[in-house]
């Protein structure tokens, strides 16, 4: 990522020509996957078994379960993982598991995401990237889902960069030191709202236009009904090709030339 920032963003965009090419590129395969076939629950129940056992969890060794009934690496961590994460909330739900034990398992899966995941892929290291900052708010406990959709991205050549205890200063900052094109807030509670949408407020106010695309996603969007009121967002989304459609270089000079912050 670069470590300064130009007066004219919008300027520096306009030299990044392949951004936006990688951008729809990211985008066409996202939106190119299969339908989804009901999840055979074999391989989840082994997930959960071997996040829940007491032994070390091998993601190496729970990789091979997989590799042998023929599921490719990306559907593990679009399909798998996510649907072993709905099964561990299940069983919390139902009270048969702490949330101490909940939190644990969660962390193991994240472990394996991260075992999963190539920063780049093969044969893209040379290519520019679409920037993302993917923030969460000060003590969320619910990081797999972010770690999920950042997986995602980052096999289609988007970089992404995660900032836990995303207050205010820290996002201002950040956004001082790189060039990012889209914000991602990723929340699980709607007691963040106000200051995830003081920040996104801050961010315009601070930013030179055109500004970043300004996405809200995360659990918070089952917990509330209307999101026109969190001031300073662009869109509530939890569709990763969406929120990357309107962080598009492209998109981000159009929009900065046709309105003002909100």
């Amino acid at each position: 990522m670069p470590t300064d920032r130009p007066d004219d963003r919008g300027a520096e965009n306009k030299d990044r020509p392949q951004v936006s090419a990688l951008a729809r590129t990211a985008l066409s395969r996202l939106r190119k996957a299969p339908a989804s076939d009901p999840i055979p629950p074999g391989p989840v129940r082994r997930l959960v078994a071997s996040a829940l056992a007491r032994a070390p969890f091998d993601p190496a060794v729970t990789l091979l379960a997989f590799e042998r009934d023929g599921i490719p690496r990306d559907q593990i961590i679009d399909r798998y993982i996510p649907e072993a994460a709905r099964e561990i909330g299940r069983r919390w739900t139902d009270d048969s598991l702490s949330f101490a034990e909940v939190s644990i398992v969660a962390a193991k899966l994240q472990g394996m995401l991260t075992y999963l995941t190539n920063p780049w892929p093969s044969g893209m290291e040379n290519l520019p990237d679409l920037e993302v900052l993917m923030v969460l708010q000060q003590g969320e406990t619910h990081t797999l889902g972010p770690h999920v959709a950042m997986a995602q991205m980052r096999r289609h050549g988007v970089s992404v960069r995660l900032l836990t205890g995303g207050d205010e200063s820290r996002v201002v900052q950040a956004l001082d030191q790189a060039d990012f094109d889209l914000v991602m807030f990723s929340s699980s509670r709607t007691s963040d709202l106000t200051s995830i949408s003081q920040t996104a407020k801050r961010i315009r106010e601070t930013t030179p236009h055109p500004a970043p695309a300004i996405v809200l996603g995360g659990l918070v969007l089952g917990l509330a009904d209307d999101f026109e009121e969190v001031e300073g967002i662009d869109l509530a989304t939890n569709d990763i090709a969406t929120a990357l459609k309107l962080g598009d270089p492209d998109e981000r000079r159009t929009r900065g030339s046709m309105a003002q912050p909100r």
